[in-house]
């Protein structure tokens, strides 16, 4: 899916879209734009393992079963979580690796692993890295 579409979407739906956004190529500045960037790390995630068909029967299941959103993804990351592993099981981690991957090179954060780091914890992570480049 495209950038622009993703960001579309989010942004009519959220609470928070009246507010402006700066351009996302620059460092990361707030939720919203964080938040953004999850969605298309997960987009891209699943496209590039499952296929763009398997990823629209799986957001589709989503929200049929549990009311989980696409553009809701980035503020639901433990639901997320929960529904892949539910789903697929220990193949789950292949999808959310190449999510935290994508993420990770998005926002030029090295990627390592953490002994007991969920999927959730590695976008925790990831928020609090950007926090700290703000100062």
């Amino acid at each position: 899916m495209d950038l622009g579409v993703v960001e579309s979407i989010y942004l009519q739906t959220h609470p928070l879209r009246d507010k402006p956004m700066t351009d996302r190529r620059d460092d990361v500045r707030g939720d919203r734009k964080f938040e953004v960037l999850v969605v298309e790390a997960i987009e891209v995630g699943l496209s590039n393992v499952l296929g763009e068909s398997a990823k629209d029967a799986l957001f589709h299941h989503l929200e049929k079963t549990c009311g989980l959103k696409r553009h809701e993804v980035s503020s639901r990351v433990d639901d997320f979580a929960r529904k892949l592993e539910t789903l697929l099981g220990p193949g789950a981690e292949v999808l959310e690796r190449a999510i935290v991957n994508d993420l990770y090179n998005r926002l030029s954060i090295e990627s390592e692993e953490v002994g007991g780091f969920g999927f959730a914890d590695y976008i925790e992570r990831a928020r609090k890295k950007i926090l700290e480049r703000r100062g």
